[in-house]
């Protein structure tokens, strides 16, 4: 409950009572992990629910079955840098979800690279993004690109991915959606 209360003073609170649990030799599960991301999240502070997604990740990885992340931790995770307008830690998390979660994304998840265009801040972003979309539905968007926006090395890394992959998500998302 305290990870969504909009009271600035509920972080430090949520993080006492974890100190209290932790003394007491009570290990976070992954509800308790999630919920601590969510509240940093809901402070628009993505480096810090990485450091917390990353601290359940290894706890799994060391034994702690309680500790696997879940969709909603990935989610929340991916939220976070969607928001801070991170476009290239926007696709690692879709990456690590495909791959982790062994599902395939879904198009609520794919917007999310759109929506981190539109956070970045990238004078550019819409233009972007509607490359992006071409190249992620080319039978909706039909075959042309706008690349009138895209510097030419843009355009080559967009050109490059079409023609390296017909974008298989169980591969992962290509880099072409960094516009390097």
């Amino acid at each position: 409950a305290r990870a969504h209360s909009p009271n600035d003073d509920a972080i430090p609170i949520m993080e006492s009572l974890v100190g209290q649990m932790e003394s007491l030799g009570i290990r976070l599960n992954r509800i308790m992990y999630t919920s601590i991301m969510t509240a940093w999240a809901k402070r628009q502070q993505p480096q810090r629910v990485e450091e917390i997604f990353q601290e359940m990740k290894s706890e799994f990885e060391g034994g702690d079955a309680s500790c696997k992340p879940h969709r909603h931790s990935y989610v929340t995770r991916l939220r976070g840098w969607v928001r801070a307008g991170n476009v290239k830690m926007t696709i690692q998390v879709l990456n690590e979800m495909n791959v982790d979660l062994q599902q395939d994304l879904s198009i609520r998840d794919l917007n999310a690279i759109l929506e981190a265009w539109l956070y970045s801040g990238d004078g550019k972003a819409a233009e972007k993004a509607d490359c992006c979309l071409h190249y992620i539905f080319p039978d909706v968007m039909g075959d042309f690109l706008p690349t009138e926006h895209l510097s030419e090395s843009e355009v080559e890394s967009l050109i490059s991915g079409l023609e390296i992959s017909k974008l298989k998500w169980s591969k992962g998302l290509p880099d072409v959606f960094l516009f390097h």
